[in-house]
């Protein structure tokens, strides 16, 4: 997956889920890891990495949702 696809589900989870997108994201991560998809565990991997990088520059008091 292209990095610019990864900051935009980034940016879309956070959007949809708020607080929680970095959780979410994690979640499913597990499944895929669960599941054995290992190629789709790394993709989201990279998502929470780049939620999280966006939950720390989002200012203070400004919701995403």
């Amino acid at each position: 997956m292209e990095e610019i696809d990864i900051w935009r589900a980034a940016a879309a989870a956070l959007k949809l889920y708020g607080d929680d997108a970095a959780l979410k994201a994690a979640i499913r991560a597990d499944e895929l890891l669960d599941e054995g998809e290992l190629k789709g565990l790394e993709v989201w991997k990279r998502i929470v990495k780049a939620i999280k990088v966006l939950e720390i520059q989002r200012p203070e008091g400004v919701a995403l949702n």
